[in-house]
């Protein structure tokens, strides 16, 4: 997957291959397939100071972003059986890090 808008609809649909699904199907949070996101995340969020945001996109980037979080909080409700196999402290704390950078607010200029 290489454009924008593919890799976020592969998401938004769990297609094989695509982030959601390594997450949803096998359990497992790929670096690989994260970083991607982190990519296309950052490619859409940069056109904000442009005024060359797509809305669509937003809309299909936040939902990803939902989604990844939602997974994050079945890990970690003890009621739940899902478990990230590879989600340790450290990784946990390098993804939140980094998704707090990306989707950063103030320094987007929003508030």
């Amino acid at each position: 997957m290489n454009n924008l808008e593919d890799i976020l609809a592969a998401n938004l649909s769990g297609k094989n291959g695509s982030l959601i699904y390594e997450l949803h199907e096998n359990e497992v949070l790929n670096i690989e397939l994260m970083e991607e996101f982190y990519s296309v995340a950052k490619a859409i969020l940069e056109t904000i100071p442009d005024g060359d945001l797509k809305t669509s996109l937003v809309a299909k980037l936040y939902s990803v972003y939902v989604l990844i979080w939602k997974y994050f909080a079945f890990h970690f409700d003890t009621n739940d059986g899902f478990k990230i196999s590879n989600l340790t402290p450290d990784l946990y704390g390098e993804v939140v890090d980094e998704l707090e950078y990306i989707f950063d607010v103030k320094k987007m200029g929003l508030i």
